[in-house]
């Protein structure tokens, strides 16, 4: 599902028209104003990452690769993996 905010579906078929893979044809549904602003809402998740921990990249070369957590740094910004 893709949202693309507009003011009407005529602005949405405009804003997808050219784009591959994206088809307004087989239906526009309009989103409540009401949920508008909570749909796209990002949650950030408080993720507890130890030594040990399996982990997926989400980014960069890598993505989608499974490694495990070797080491962490004192601050917590820097970790040590070991890619499978």
């Amino acid at each position: 599902m893709i949202y693309v905010e507009a003011r009407s579906a005529q602005q949405v078929n405009q804003a997808c028209k050219g784009l591959i893979g994206i088809y307004p044809s087989r239906g526009i549904l309009l989103v409540p104003i009401k949920e508008m602003a909570s749909l796209l809402q990002i949650k950030k998740q408080d993720l507890t990452v130890t030594p040990g921990s399996w982990v997926r990249i989400k980014h960069g070369k890598y993505q989608g690769d499974l490694a495990q957590v070797m080491d962490i740094t004192e601050n917590g910004e820097d970790v040590r993996l070991k890619f499978i």
